[in-house]
């Protein structure tokens, strides 16, 4: 049987872009996986006027056997103004939405586990002034 890696960052926005729950009512489909050409730039949202999330994975750990990545998630949460409890608010709906979240099924795998590695930080972005909450989650991903 071979091994198949799944696309953990595709499984956790298919997840976070769930129609229906507060998170989505707040940023709805913007929820983007920071890479080299898909950044908050370049996506044209600004975050002193528009409310939504950016993904990075910034590593984790693998099962030696299992196809059972963990990466750690670094997770942006933008309030879409220079308040910091519109972010804030963000981040409460991301937190309610993905904490302790296990078995949860989407189109391409399975969220086993989740949870936030610290509480988030505020933060200023020194070159946009963009105000946020940076925070760090452990998410277990599978096939379906």
């Amino acid at each position: 049987m071979a091994i198949v890696l799944v696309n953990t960052n595709t499984i956790l926005r298919e997840w976070l872009v769930t129609a229906g729950t507060e998170l989505f009512t707040l940023v709805g489909e913007r929820v983007i996986v920071a890479a080299a050409m898909e950044t908050a730039e370049g996506e044209g949202y600004d975050g002193s006027t528009t409310k939504f999330l950016e993904l990075f994975t910034r590593g984790g750990k693998s099962e030696i056997r299992k196809p059972l990545p963990q990466p750690s998630v670094q997770i942006k949460c933008f309030g879409g103004s220079y308040k910091p409890h519109d972010a804030r608010e963000v981040y409460r709906a991301l937190y309610d939405r993905l904490q302790g979240q296990h078995g949860q099924e989407t189109a391409s795998g399975r969220i086993l586990s989740a949870y936030e590695e610290g509480y988030g930080a505020d933060i200023i972005d020194p070159d946009t002034n963009w105000f946020y909450v940076l925070s760090f989650w452990r998410v277990m991903c599978s096939a379906t």
